[in-house]
């Protein structure tokens, strides 16, 4: 009983709303009106209501009648039910326009006689072919009968929501079509030849960037155009649906297009530094944007771009300001360009928040204002195009101006400069020949100390009386060296040998190698030291008190490297001591390498520190071979790398068993080949001696 009861009240509900709610009525002349204020609206938030649920009694009483001409959601996880009623007394073919032509999915709903509901389906990924109306635009066709027919329609889409409604007559919306599909053919058709003029610009011209930033921020304008006027159901299908879920990554490319262009063409790095930055923050914005797309957050993204297209607009009207008031006259047509889009922009926003009316103009307001900013902005590549040239123009002229001041004052001072080069050349050809005299006179005095060096080194009579078979390969870098080889016979029967580099070369390492044979003279001949290490001990102290008499351990660095040997033929011994130098005995075909004590004769970190004396047995046919560093550190060689001392002792062994001379020519030739046309860096001394 109380069910009975429950039902009825609802019935009498569902009657007194059914009553209360208009009937669309299509006149007989068939006239196109807008019915946005006549329909009912419900916004089901879940997305998930039925049609048998929404069309309850329960939900019926719930619907409200549309306050706008337009309803608007702006971007909306909701479906939206529309509940209306129509009778055509027409008797015309009269159908029911749905636009805009991005509406993502449409399925409307009309009750027959018998209570049951027929389903049309429809949306932007519907092919022109499958719709009910060969169309890029919706198009129902309306019950033909007299009778009042109730239609229900769900809406759904990730886009920018809005829901202009019409009924008419079909051969009236269809003119409107053509005409609208007319008008922008010629706006693509207009941008288009944008788009390959500034092409030609770019590739006959600079081939500047901005030309191509201009092109591809064109094309993605005209495709995001495209999509709400509809258009992109004649794309294929493929691209149609990639694109259904990432609607916000044409408008993304168009933006980052937008800014490189403004970059580029309004040289914001020099007229506008901060805002330079802030575009280039723009632009990783927009990318985080398409990721937030691809990543699956649709919505989300869809309002950040909006977001960003907005603060791009407003960025790029401050930009152009700034610009033009620093004196960049081609900003005056960006900067209209972008206020005509930022108006267009505005007229879009107010007609969703329902502050401006809508009509043909300012719902088509965006596409217009698009394409004139397009023009403008060719307008402005242009100009830049006709500022250069005469910015050009006349930085030849005054090229020209000053060159030929310049050839006047070239033509003066060429006068004036011969006078000069003459006296100057005479000035010079004295100070040469004085320079030319005092370079003689040097030379002389270098080659006499020459001679004395020569005169103070093991003589070649002492040499081969002691060493019956040895060679002296002796190869100083400048005329005088800092190596010297020294030799004494003792009268002990003995031998000393001495092969040493002092420090530098040239007049310097003469002058220490001097001085360096002096004390070797003084130790050996007055103190009568022949024990090599004890020898090194005395010089050592010698030099130091010479060069450093005040002790400072940061002074007196000079000494030299040496070995110094002590042979004695008759029981075929060999003393010696080697003060970073070590000495090679060739023994068998092997190489026997001495230990070396690891500092200078001369200042040292432990002035105490004696020198190490070693002993050697030697046998018959060894091969002694002292040198200092100078071929060793010599580069050369096909990567100018240096010689060695692996290299030279490989070389040494490879010819041990050949006469020393012709070691010492192999020597020679070696080292001249290896240094080739780089300079000697070093003395350089080889000594060999067979036993």
């Amino acid at each position: 009983m109380h069910l009975k009861r429950y039902l009825f009240f609802i019935l009498i509900a569902y009657s007194i709303t059914g009553l209360s709610q208009p009937v669309i009525t299509i006149d007989s002349a068939g006239k196109i009106q807008k019915i946005g204020k006549l329909l009912y609206l419900y916004e089901d938030k879940s997305a998930a209501l039925t049609l048998e649920q929404i069309s309850s009694p329960e939900y019926l009483t719930q619907f409200k009648k549309s306050e706008y001409e337009l309803p608007s959601y702006n971007v909306t996880k909701s479906a939206i039910w529309v509940h209306l009623k129509i009778v055509n007394h027409s008797g015309t073919n009269a159908c029911l326009l749905i636009d805009p032509p991005n509406l993502r999915d449409i399925r409307l709903y009309q009750r027959h006689p018998r209570h049951f509901f027929k389903e049309r389906k429809t949306g932007y990924l519907t092919p022109v072919e499958s719709r009910e109306v060969k169309s890029n635009h919706f198009l129902f066709n309306l019950d033909s009968s007299r009778d009042t027919v109730e239609y229900f329609i769900r809406f759904s889409n990730v886009e920018p929501l809005q829901l202009d409604l019409k009924v008419g007559n079909m051969g009236e919306f269809i003119d409107g079509i053509q005409i609208e599909d007319m008008i922008n053919c010629y706006g693509f058709g207009l941008m288009l030849m944008m788009m390959i003029y500034n092409l030609y610009l770019h590739f006959t011209n600079q081939r500047d960037r901005v030309y191509i930033y201009y092109v591809l921020y064109v094309l993605f304008s005209m495709l995001f155009i495209s999509f709400f006027a509809g258009y992109f159901v004649y794309f294929p299908q493929w691209f149609l649906s990639f694109m259904s879920h990432r609607a916000a990554i044409i408008p993304a490319l168009s933006g980052i297009f937008g800014v490189l262009f403004a970059i580029h063409f309004l040289e914001t790095k020099k007229y506008a530094g901060i805002i330079h930055y802030l575009m280039l923050s723009l632009i990783f914005l927009v990318i985080v944007d398409i990721i937030i797309n691809l990543a699956g957050f649709e919505s989300g993204s869809i309002i950040f771009i909006q977001l960003l297209g907005l603060v791009f607009g407003l960025l790029s009207v401050l930009t152009g300001v700034v610009v033009l008031r620093k004196g960049y006259k081609p900003a005056k047509y960006y900067l209209m360009g972008v206020g005509i889009y930022m108006a267009g922009l505005a007229i879009f926003i107010f007609i969703d928040l329902h502050i401006l009316p809508f009509n043909s103009f300012t719902v088509h307001a965006l596409q217009l204002s698009s394409s004139i900013e397009v023009i403008m902005l060719s307008f402005a590549l242009g100009d830049k195009m006709n500022v250069f040239q005469k910015e050009k123009n006349s930085a030849k002229e005054e090229a020209l101006r000053v060159s030929m001041e310049n050839e006047k004052l070239v033509r003066e001072q060429n006068v004036e400069l011969e006078r000069k080069v003459k006296e100057r050349t005479h000035e010079i050809h004295l100070q040469k020949e004085i320079i030319e005299e005092k370079n003689k006179d040097i030379v002389s005095s270098i080659e006499y100390a020459k001679r004395i060096q020569r005169a103070l080194l093991a003589s070649d009579a002492l040499l081969n009386k002691s060493l019956p078979d040895h060679f002296v390969f002796y190869m100083p870098k400048d005329i005088v060296s800092g190596d010297f080889y020294w030799a004494q016979q003792t009268k002990e029967n003995k031998f000393l040998m001495c092969t040493a580099d002092c420090t530098g070369h040239g007049v310097p390492g003469a002058f220490m190698s001097l001085l360096n044979i002096s004390f070797l003279n003084e130790a050996t001949v007055e103190r009568k030291i022949i024990s090599p290490d004890l020898i090194l001990n005395e010089v050592r102290s010698k030099i130091i008190q010479a060069l450093n008499p005040t002790g400072d351990e940061q002074g007196g660095k000079d000494g030299m490297d040496c070995s110094l040997c002590l042979f004695d033929f008759e029981n075929k011994q060999l003393h010696f001591s080697c003060a970073n130098n070590p000495l090679w005995i060739i023994r068998d075909g092997n190489v026997i390498e001495s230990e070396v004590d690891k500092f200078p004769v001369g200042q040292q970190s432990d002035v105490h520190k004696p020198f190490t004396l070693q002993t050697m047995n030697l046998q018959k046919d060894d091969i002694v071979y002292t040198f200092t560093d100078g071929f060793a550190d010599q580069f050369g060689g096909p990567k100018g790398k240096k010689f060695k001392y692996k290299q030279l002792r490989d070389l040494i062994l490879a010819n041990s068993m050949l006469p020393l001379q012709q070691q010492k020519s192999i020597l020679e030739k070696t080292i001249v080949e290896w240094k080739g046309n780089l300079e000697q860096i070093d003395d350089i001394l080889v000594i060999g001696i067979k036993i």
